[in-house]
């Protein structure tokens, strides 16, 4: 465990989400885009990053000698179970609603909006955490 390379961790995602937003805010305001198009855009960049990203980490080892990851072994795994496709499913939709409210909201108020939103968002899942 290092706290000082997690903090450093999570102060670089913060950084990154904020230039997001601010880019995201930009190119709506500057194309004129659809949001539909934005989220579309957003996945299709997602897709290509993960699809470079799979060969390099399947090469990558841990202790035990195994692939970090094996993408044709998490592809089996979908296969062969219902459970697995349905939780896949669903988490899909999910991004995908939370990603077209998410550029919504920056489109229609501002991507400060949206952060102060999505800081709420983890908030209340604390509480409601706290309670459950």
């Amino acid at each position: 465990p290092n706290p000082l390379l997690g903090d450093a961790f999570v102060v670089a995602a913060q950084i990154c989400a904020a230039a997001q937003f601010i880019v995201e805010e930009k190119f709506l305001a500057k194309y004129r885009a659809p949001v539909l198009l934005a989220v579309g855009m957003e996945g299709a960049w997602g897709v290509l990053l993960s699809a470079a990203a799979l060969p390099l980490v399947s090469r990558l080892r841990g202790a035990d000698g195994r692939a970090w990851d094996s993408f044709p072994e998490a592809v089996e795994q979908v296969r062969g179970s219902w459970q697995l496709q349905w939780t896949t499913g669903v988490t899909v939709l999910s991004i995908a609603f939370f990603n077209f409210f998410g550029v919504s909201v920056t489109k229609n108020l501002s991507g400060a909006s949206r952060a102060t939103i999505d800081a709420c968002r983890t908030i209340f899942v604390w509480m409601f955490s706290l309670y459950a």
